[in-house]
């Protein structure tokens, strides 16, 4: 799928407030769900990829944990001192 392709194929939203912010994505992917499954926990190169991310440690699984540092958090800083 080239980028073109991808950027027709996908949809997203976000909806925030001062103190939350959640942002949906999707995208049909024509590939087997475990190839996507290992993409999508694989934490080393989770920040090549997904770019509000700074950085991200740990286990993607469902008993694993995660640290994240995300470029996000920059902007609900500005916008809860905006609001003061």
């Amino acid at each position: 799928m080239t980028a073109n392709e991808l950027q027709q194929n996908h949809r997203s939203t976000t909806k925030k407030s001062i103190f939350s912010r959640c942002t949906t994505v999707s995208v049909d992917i024509k590939a087997p769900v475990e190839k996507i499954w290992k993409f999508l926990t694989d934490a080393r190169n989770f920040t090549s990829w997904n770019s509000t991310l700074i950085e991200l440690t740990g286990e993607i699984s469902p008993k694993g944990k995660i640290q994240l540092r995300s470029k996000l958090a920059a902007d609900l800083k500005k916008v809860a001192e905006e609001t003061r």
